[in-house]
């Protein structure tokens, strides 16, 4: 597992990790695993009757790879995803598959992606640029000690552990790796974080705030949950921003959607976004100890 893509993959989904525990969403690592990173969301509904705690158990998954990640993937998430509902206990949980990809998605891959009900965040975008190249500096270190034999054998495990100890995402016990804790405490993770957004026209949103303290600050002084918000297209076709409708400055989210899903939800090139052709439903996410319902703006309104 000691390949530079490996531990590229590894480390990033460690990072990836630690912004979503940043986020206040709700979300919660579980064991370190071989392959791909499980947490868990979970949060109480409160206006529901009785109240009930809503639950899902999310798996996702990093690929850095030289090429764009293909329908592969994507059939491999299905089949891990079927797997894991098959062995579902009876209760609230459910699961989900999340990929991230540092180097973006095929077509292909995006709209069975879609059909398949897997949440997809293309890490290549501006917006998460820092969050890779923290991932990068550390994996590639790691990868020229284990070239020049300057560190022992280490397993997918204590990767994570090391990482995790680093990044104050795991257990307080000390890794079991000397060496590996040294090299992964340089881990950096960007002055972030990552919110998990839920949409009755999208599976899932991963949202990337550009100053998590200026949200948390316009949320303070919110009158109401419900926010209004309109899309702003940011550096390229596949990245956009949720940005306060009434026209300050005062947050932008960053996601993803791929170009073919983005046109039908928030309009072609030749259409504004944000306009009354918007189809974008609303947003949920949980952040700072509440409910947040992100409510895209119509120009008519």
């Amino acid at each position: 597992m000691t390949t530079l893509e490996v531990l590229r993959e590894k480390v990033l989904e460690e990072l990836a990790a630690c912004l979503l525990d940043r986020g206040d969403s709700g979300y919660r690592l579980l064991a370190p695993a071989a392959s791909g990173v499980v947490g868990q969301v979970g949060m109480r509904i409160p206006f529901s009757f009785p109240a009930r705690v809503w639950e899902e158990r999310m798996v996702f998954e990093v690929r850095f790879r030289a090429r764009r990640v293909g329908v592969d993937a994507v059939r491999r998430a299905r089949q891990l995803l079927a797997a894991a509902w098959a062995r579902q206990s009876p209760g609230p949980a459910r699961h989900r598959y999340l990929l991230f990809s540092a180097t973006g998605f095929t077509v292909a891959s995006q709209r069975l992606a879609f059909a398949r009900e897997i949440p997809m965040v293309d890490l290549s975008r501006p917006a998460f640029a820092p969050l890779v190249r923290a991932a990068d500096r550390v994996a590639t270190e790691m990868a020229r000690l284990v070239e020049n034999g300057g560190i022992a054998p280490f397993s997918t495990v204590q990767l994570r552990a090391a990482v995790r100890a680093a990044l104050g995402t795991g257990s307080s016990a000390a890794p079991d790796h000397p060496e590996l804790a040294r090299i992964a405490a340089g881990v950096t993770p960007p002055d972030s974080c990552l919110l998990i957004g839920f949409s009755d026209t999208l599976p899932l949103v991963i949202l990337m705030p550009e100053s998590p303290q200026g949200f948390a600050a316009y949320l303070d002084r919110a009158p109401q949950p419900d926010i209004e918000v309109r899309v702003e297209r940011v550096a390229g076709p596949a990245q956009w921003a949720l940005i306060p409708a009434d026209g300050s400055a005062a947050f932008r989210l960053f996601f993803t959607l791929p170009p073919q899903l983005a046109d039908w939800l928030l309009g072609s090139d030749d259409e504004a976004y944000g306009s009354e052709r918007t189809r974008l439903s609303p947003i949920v996410l949980h952040t700072g100890g509440r409910l947040v319902q992100l409510v895209p703006h119509l120009a008519s309104a």
